[in-house]
């Protein structure tokens, strides 16, 4: 697996991105009744944008206003669950937007749409 951080800060805005590869070294296959199907390699790439304003200099309370974008691409189409059943798999996209409010450095209560 590969990941990369991205944060940049600039007055009361913060742009944060993560992105992540995960390539395993061995195909996807799945065997049932003596019959093998190879599904090839279960590539995944995934990432988020969020963007984030500080709203404290206008409530004068520790406020986070944010809006998130972040897709999840699996190349595969089909992956095991947890009870070893095969099932199958589609990309995700995500949009949401949201408000922190920071009680202390340790928590925050969230509201996310």
């Amino acid at each position: 697996m590969y990941g990369v951080d991205f944060s940049f800060g600039y007055r009361f805005l913060r742009l944060q991105s993560e992105f992540m590869w995960l390539r395993p070294q061995d195909h996807f296959v799945y065997e049932d009744a003596g019959v093998s199907q190879d599904f090839g390699y279960a590539n995944e790439f995934g990432y988020h944008t969020t963007v984030i304003a500080g709203l404290e200099q206008w409530f004068n309370k520790p406020v986070f206003a944010f809006i998130r974008y972040a897709q999840w691409q699996p190349k595969h189409r089909m992956a095991f669950d947890y009870d070893g059943s095969l099932v199958g798999v589609n990309p995700i996209s995500l949009l949401s937007v949201g408000l922190n409010y920071e009680l202390n450095d340790y928590m925050r209560f969230k509201f996310e749409y």
